[in-house]
């Protein structure tokens, strides 16, 4: 997911969305979950993105469009999507809603960070 440029001084947060694609071929019927990953920031409560100097810019990812249920692992107050019951055959894709919050005097520069989407099954 890309959130593009942010302006700190902007009232209101910056939200994106992104995609995860998946395709199902088991021979057998069953349901899935998918977790998230906390990334660079170690919790749920908030993620962090990073530039090469040490700065971050908060943010974080959701389950919904509302951006109230934190896309996690089912701990740390995170719920995970699932349980689904994938079609077989069938490219199935879920949206991740993504925020950045508003107002963080964060140095200008180019943030990353990295989660890992797990497919449990």
């Amino acid at each position: 997911m890309s959130f593009g440029s942010y302006d700190g001084l902007n009232t209101s947060p910056l939200d994106q969305t992104g995609t995860i694609t998946f395709h199902c071929n088991l021979l057998f019927l069953q349901t899935l979950t998918i977790d998230l990953s906390k990334g660079n920031s170690g919790t749920y409560a908030f993620r962090e993105m990073r530039n090469g100097g040490g700065a971050t810019l908060r943010y974080n990812l959701y389950l919904d469009a509302t951006r109230t249920q934190i896309w996690g692992d089912a701990t740390g107050g995170s719920v995970h999507f699932g349980p689904f019951l994938p079609i077989l055959n069938f490219d199935h894709t879920v949206t991740i809603y993504g925020r950045v919050p508003e107002r963080q005097a964060s140095p200008v520069g180019a943030y990353t960070d990295t989660v890992v989407a797990t497919i449990n099954f």
